[in-house]
């Protein structure tokens, strides 16, 4: 009886040893390659940030045309997830005044204003009850 045992202790040994491998779930790579006009992209905002959080500014400043796109580009970037599932959507909006002297703001302003973009966006998630919340957009316009 006792052969028999240490039969059915090896016969299970080898079944689960057998058995885990199978069970072990396949690694797939479903990303896409990311193509050169990203990656330029990318780099750019990653440069345009690293710009502004940067204490070595000594006055320097940003062309009017160019705050717009790099702002909304930065807060898509850092904060939004266009893929994230969503059931439903909650939207809003705030006034912020980027102060511009003769075509030109200053790179502190800047800074400033997307700290203010991204606790706007912050404060209003942590105001939705969903636990499942993800910002899809950020959309920046212009007023006169």
């Amino acid at each position: 009886m006792k052969k028999y045992r240490h039969l059915h202790l090896l016969i299970m040994i080898a079944l689960i040893a057998f058995c885990l491998p199978g069970c072990k779930k396949e690694a797939t790579n479903t990303r896409t390659p990311i193509s050169a006009a990203d990656q330029k992209l990318e780099r750019q905002i990653q440069s345009f940030k690293q710009k502004i959080f940067s204490n070595l500014k000594d006055g320097e400043t940003m062309e009017a045309d160019s705050i717009r796109w790099y702002l909304e580009a930065s807060a898509n970037y850092t904060l939004g997830d266009a893929c994230a599932k969503n059931e439903s959507i909650a939207i809003d909006s705030f006034m912020l005044n980027i102060p511009i002297s003769q075509n030109y703001t200053s790179l502190n302003d800047v800074e400033l204003a997307f700290n203010t973009i991204s606790e706007k966006v912050t404060d209003f998630s942590y105001g939705i009850p969903s636990v499942d919340k993800q910002t899809l957009c950020i959309a920046i316009k212009e007023t006169s």
